[in-house]
């Protein structure tokens, strides 16, 4: 399968959504260029390299949720109506988060002495912060009904163990703002279990898309999103506690463990056949069940 055909059957039914997914990757690369030429600082507080990560992240988790966005249980309208407001809420969250870095300021936590417009551009990314967690939560909520499982059962499955993961992730986002940055006590770094929840959307449900490939059933993929989400409650408990990262900790380990057991699944899904290769039965003999 060649790249437009991959491109077309991901987000064939969902362009414009992919469009502004594509949007931020834009974004993000060109601060990257502007950050090369005049350096990643804007006085007196703006650091370029804080829209470069976030513009490329929520980019890559658009593209996401329009690969997954035609397996939710939504009818026609209410799909319209939920895209048009998830994009809206994205713009603004790149918005949000590059005009201040080009103005010199911090992307959330502003001086009082800053400006009436860079001051309500903050307010309102919190409010737009809150939007895009009660959409996803709408969005999350269809793809547990039955009909949306029988569409695509293993793909289905992975969306809805990725799911419980997101929304952690977008509580731990919350919670960042609330504490004016990243750190943890001593040196926990809440942005640990931040990122950790947010790619669930994409490994959770690319198990599933394996399974469904080689016609492995739903076993491995809840397998691989109950490891994947315990490794975001672990890296969760250790920031938390106030401990690094990379600092030696049962929780710490056990994320590590977690991590490399969805690897396992991963690997040993992509290493199958496909189903439609499967060697046809020899004449005479049934095959299994």
């Amino acid at each position: 399968m060649d790249i437009r055909s991959t491109l077309r059957s991901l987000f064939g039914e969902e362009r414009a959504l992919a469009a502004v997914g594509v949007l931020g990757l834009a974004l993000a690369a060109g601060t990257a260029v502007v950050a090369l030429l005049r350096g990643t600082v804007v006085p007196p507080g703006g650091d370029l390299t804080k829209p470069i990560s976030f513009d490329a992240a929520v980019g890559i988790w658009v593209l996401s949720i329009a690969a997954l966005l035609p397996y939710a249980d939504f009818g026609r309208r209410g799909r319209s109506v939920w895209r048009a407001a998830f994009a809206a809420a994205m713009v603004y969250f790149y918005l949000g988060e590059t005009w201040p870095a080009f103005r010199g300021h911090d992307p959330r936590f502003f001086a009082d002495d800053f400006g009436m417009l860079d001051r309500r551009i903050a307010t309102f990314f919190g409010v737009d912060a809150g939007v895009v967690i009660l959409l996803f939560l709408i969005l999350a909520s269809r793809w547990f009904t039955r009909r949306a499982r029988e569409r695509a059962p293993e793909l289905v499955v992975g969306a809805r163990w990725a799911a419980p993961s997101t929304v952690v992730a977008l509580a731990v986002g919350g919670w960042m703002i609330a504490m004016e940055g990243r750190v943890v006590g001593e040196g926990g770094s809440a942005l640990w279990p931040h990122a950790i929840g947010f790619h669930a959307l994409q490994a959770v449900p690319l198990v599933g898309w394996l399974a469904g490939r080689c016609g492995s059933g739903t076993g491995p993929v809840h397998v691989a999103g109950a490891l994947w989400l315990s490794a975001v409650a672990l890296a969760l408990a250790q920031a938390a506690a106030g401990i690094p990262p990379l600092a030696p900790s049962a929780a710490g380990a056990g994320a590590l463990a977690s991590l490399a057991g969805w690897t396992g699944v991963a690997i040993y899904l992509a290493g199958r056949r496909p189903a439609s290769e499967a060697p046809a039965p020899a004449a005479g003999i049934r095959p299994p069940g």
